[in-house]
């Protein structure tokens, strides 16, 4: 996608390894509140982390969450 438009193309996956260069990636878990898990694992909303990246919409957004997918889409239709 990166070469074929300018779009800049953003992955938000705690768990991730080897992720390409060309996307910028962030390692949170999406979920439909922020906070810190007991295995230090770091959750935020959708929101939250446009906010802090600076980013004021999404053309395309590929969701899976493993589980907590309605929780995070319920917050991200908020």
């Amino acid at each position: 996608m990166t070469d074929c438009t300018n779009c800049q193309v953003c992955a938000l996956d705690a768990l991730a390894k080897g992720i390409a260069l060309c996307i910028h990636f962030l390692k949170d878990f999406i979920g439909d509140q922020d906070g810190v898990e007991g295995e230090g694992n770091t959750w935020k909303t959708l929101k939250i982390n446009m906010k802090e990246d600076k980013h004021e919409w999404i053309d395309v957004l590929k969701v899976d969450i493993e589980v907590n997918e309605f929780a995070a889409l319920n917050a991200i239709m908020d």
